[in-house]
């Protein structure tokens, strides 16, 4: 469903962030404030640290949300950089290296 829009606005789960990259979309990060160990938060700050995302850390609100999408929403350029850094954090092959890496052991584990 992702690969369908120009923006994402969304909670900052690990999915989340392997969707949003792995497919190189802008969006506005609102992390959930009770996550465990306040995963959600430390997600959405990496990202906007790196300009792959807007991140609303502090106020969640109506308004705070508008500022946030309005810029991707009327600056084409704009949305384009952040989503090409979004890009340029996702991992498209994870899948495959992972099963990569669990054959590996299965096979160190195997050899006498």
């Amino acid at each position: 469903m992702f690969a369908l829009v120009d923006v994402i606005i969304s909670r900052s789960g690990a999915g989340t962030i392997a969707e949003i990259t792995a497919l190189g979309k802008a969006s506005v990060l609102m992390p959930l404030a009770s996550a465990a160990g306040n995963e959600q938060a430390h997600n959405a700050r990496t990202l906007a640290g790196r300009g792959a995302t807007v991140a609303l850390l502090d106020e969640m609100s109506g308004p705070s949300l508008q500022e946030a999408i309005a810029p991707l929403l009327t600056d084409p350029g704009r949305r384009t950089t952040i989503a090409a850094q979004a890009r340029r954090l996702g991992r498209r092959d994870a899948a495959e290296q992972l099963a990569h890496q669990v054959r590996s052991v299965a096979d160190q584990s195997m050899s006498p």
